[in-house]
């Protein structure tokens, strides 16, 4: 397996977003009302990490906006977040960082094989 390197915003959240997963996401803090605005406007990714209680861990999970609900005046925003690919931070990755971030995304180099069911006889 290879590693693709990347670079986009990180959102911190104290959730684990998986691959293919949608989760609704309210966004009220102006540097994530930039942020998501930033994403929607270039059609981009951005990357959530899962802050735990021990702080924020360095594997996390790209994302695009599946969709946007609703947009307030104000810029909020209430929006479905869809996960796209597992990647992984440096270290020195902050917690109150939302600023675009190296990450390294696991690739495989050969396509899986599929699993082709077998035929039993008796």
């Amino acid at each position: 397996m290879s590693e693709l390197e990347e670079s986009f915003p990180l959102f911190p959240l104290e959730l684990v977003l998986l691959p293919h997963e949608v989760v609704p996401l309210h966004i009220f803090e102006e540097r994530y009302k930039l942020m998501i605005g930033s994403c929607l406007e270039q059609d981009s990714e951005f990357g959530i990490l899962w802050l735990s209680d021990d702080g924020l861990r360095e594997v996390g999970c790209s994302a695009r906006v599946a969709q946007v609900l609703e947009r307030a005046e104000d810029g909020r925003m209430n929006i479905l977040a869809q996960g796209g690919r597992p990647f992984r931070t440096p270290r020195e990755t902050s917690s109150s960082s939302t600023t675009t971030t190296r990450t390294r995304i696991p690739t495989c180099s050969k396509p899986r094989a599929s699993a082709t069911p077998t035929s039993s006889s008796t």
